[in-house]
């Protein structure tokens, strides 16, 4: 297992939430949906609004879109050259 990672992405809901996803990198070797025992741990790091830099709680759909953004970015970052 490597070091936790943090990664920082922007979902919707009323306004914006910054939402920063932790993300343990497992064995497995595809994202979702991972092996059992061998995938990625994910986790919500923190979450604010981000026009008055407040902390929100997330629901269980906005946490799963959090972190769907979160693989969606590192995905768009490895392939970009």
């Amino acid at each position: 297992m490597s070091e936790p990672t943090i990664h920082e992405v922007t979902i919707r809901r009323a306004g914006r939430i910054r939402v920063q996803v932790g993300r343990q990198e497992g064995t497995a070797a595809t994202f979702y949906p991972p092996d059992p025992g061998d995938g990625d741990q994910w986790w919500v790091e923190s979450a604010v609004d981000v026009s008055t830099d407040q902390p929100v709680e997330l629901s269980l759909d906005e946490i799963e879109r959090a972190i769907r953004a979160a693989i969606r970015k590192i995905n768009n970052t490895r392939r970009t050259p």
